[in-house]
């Protein structure tokens, strides 16, 4: 009864923290305030936190996840190529509802920066784009980070399966250092700085810190959280480092190796916010991360995220009528932009992104079930918690891609159609 207790406070069910639904909540309220046009010193400027701290959370869960399925896919036999064709049918059912609502949204609305780079958004090259052309556009700017999430997730799965769980140490150091390298040769080379903010070697080793934060859930176990030292303790440690960062005084120290190791810090601070949630931590900072509010923001953050930017540019005209925008009563302005994205997001995960995940989890559960991807039907599905005795199994690589791209293939040719679609209706609205 006791140990129930604990683990209601701290936010643990079902062995899985919803503290972290709580961290993702706050990050995209920093992600949200960074884009409101709310007006506040540079060093409270924390909106790329937010972003770091979506990557952490990416490569931890992504890891868990890759890890997991290759457990239960060895026991039923699947290929490789399956596993990996299982888990991008499910990135994309996740990803990509959400993501065509919002485009088909902008549109509709009349967004040029929508409908100009269109097959750049759907290709998840926006960030090559940005990159190219050296700025962002406007409404669908955020876009950047999310094509950078999807690229990780086609690179990560072969790393994953390519190195030996025991040496995956050793190959997320090598990436922390590659992430630390590309930006400090970018920075001396004089390469444009969006070349060094947009591409992937650029926040690999982001992603790479919560990879290891994950190896260590998988394998020796994360350890306790050092409550003598003080969830607030560590809390104003990483305030501390994210100022000194924001201040510019890294960056301005005249060493390229200086501004990138602030970037570190940046995940640095991440990793340990993942590991109090992740854990499950008390005290204040666990009722804050475990708070209803907080973690329903989270469940929901990625249609706040995909929506915000284009609800505000779509919305801007129409508010100014009234005196209310990004330069003028920006309360207001956060209110009002803040409702109507919470609004959009709430109707998109209960109309559209759940129904299609659970749908797309299903029809794969029964492929998986069936044999459809080269398993066996008769083969009983083991448990996919971690076995400490195949931590440090090298994968095998059997032969054998499945039925599983076969059915990516459709789904694509469905989206690409779909897209066609609503780029002639756009181009047809502004002949006429």
């Amino acid at each position: 009864m006791l140990e129930k207790l604990r683990l209601e406070r701290t936010g643990v069910t079902n062995g899985r923290s919803n503290q972290i639904d709580g961290l993702r909540g706050a990050a995209i309220i920093l992600v949200f305030l960074h884009h409101s046009g709310l007006n506040i010193p540079a060093w409270m400027e924390w909106g790329q936190m937010g972003v770091r701290l979506f990557f952490v959370l990416s490569g931890y869960l992504i890891t868990l996840s890759l890890w997991r399925m290759a457990e239960r896919c060895d026991g039923l036999g699947l290929g490789r190529a399956g596993e990996v064709g299982i888990f991008h049918l499910r990135r994309l059912a996740r990803l990509m509802p959400a993501f065509l609502a919002a485009l088909a949204f902008g549109a509709l609305a009349g967004l040029e920066d929508v409908v100009a780079p269109f097959w750049w958004h759907v290709t998840f090259l926006s960030n090559v784009k940005m990159a190219m052309q050296g700025w962002f556009f406007g409404p669908t700017a955020h876009f950047w980070s999310l094509a950078m999430q999807e690229q990780f997730y086609l690179i990560w799965p072969l790393i994953l399966f390519a190195v030996p769980r025991r040496w995956f140490p050793v190959a997320a150091s090598g990436l922390i250092l590659v992430g630390f390298g590309y930006r400090v040769w970018c920075m001396q080379a004089g390469v444009s700085d969006y070349w060094r903010w947009l591409m992937v070697p650029g926040s690999i080793d982001t992603f790479a810190l919560g990879g290891f934060l994950a190896w260590m859930k998988a394998g020796p176990g994360l350890p306790a959280f050092p409550h003598h030292v003080g969830s607030r303790a560590l809390l104003v440690v990483g305030v501390i480092l994210l100022w000194v960062v924001n201040r510019g005084w890294l960056a301005s120290a005249g060493a390229p190796w200086l501004a990138s190791f602030g970037e570190v810090l940046e995940g640095g601070v991440g990793v340990v916010l993942v590991w109090m949630c992740a854990i499950g931590v008390g005290g204040l900072a666990g009722r804050v991360f475990s708070s209803s509010g907080l973690r329903f923001l989270g469940r929901i953050s990625y249609g706040i995220f995909v929506y915000h930017l284009i609800v505000m540019f779509a919305l801007e005209p129409l508010a100014a009528k009234f005196g209310i925008g990004p330069q003028m009563n920006v309360a207001s302005w956060i209110v009002l932009s803040g409702m109507l994205t919470l609004g959009i997001a709430v109707a998109s995960w209960y109309l559209l992104e759940k129904p299609v995940t659970e749908f797309a989890k299903k029809k794969i559960e029964q492929l998986i079930q069936t044999g459809g991807l080269e398993g066996s039907s008769d083969s009983p599905a083991p448990n996919i918690e971690f076995a400490p005795e195949s931590a440090s199994r090298r994968p095998s690589m059997p032969e054998g891609s499945g039925a599983a791209f076969p059915l990516l293939a459709k789904f694509a040719r469905r989206t690409l159609k779909l897209c066609r679609v609503w780029i002639f209706r756009s181009r047809l609205r502004e002949e006429f």
